[in-house]
């Protein structure tokens, strides 16, 4: 922007009390607007942790089905709670993957975020050391 233009708006702005700022781009608001452009009616949150990316949708006005699946416990515990009162968003406590059964799956001291059934690369502990793996769990 012109720094003339910038200066007579910022004082004009607070002469009258109003503070001027850019609006920083929101991807999450416009994934929604697609999703209800689209008339989607479920959405389908695999690896949910805590529930929030289902959470951020309705913070920017999805209002469709949710249906979201985490299979670590703490993580579960947390979604079932966070969805608790949102009668169409329901919380499964298991894996979704190309074959039925049961797996140890390594849980991550990040929340859980980095959680998986592979074992970690030396790589991804040196650039983040709190993802490193510290139980394990069977699961579904």
């Amino acid at each position: 922007m012109n720094t003339a233009i910038k200066k007579l708006l910022d004082a004009t702005s607070s002469r009258l009390g109003i503070a001027i700022t850019r609006k920083k781009p929101d991807p999450l608001g416009g994934l929604v607007d697609l999703i209800n452009r689209l008339e989607t009616n479920l959405v389908i949150d695999v690896g949910a942790n805590a529930g929030q990316y289902a959470l951020a949708l309705r913070s920017h006005g999805y209002s469709g089905r949710i249906e979201s699946f985490e299979p670590v416990a703490a993580p579960y515990a947390a979604a079932v709670e966070a969805a608790a009162t949102d009668a169409l968003w329901n919380v499964h406590n298991y894996a979704l993957g190309s074959t039925e059964g049961t797996a140890q799956i390594h849980v991550a001291g990040n929340a859980a975020a980095s959680s998986s059934l592979l074992p970690m690369l030396s790589r991804h502990e040196r650039s983040a050391p709190l993802s490193q793996y510290v139980a394990e769990e069977m699961i579904r």
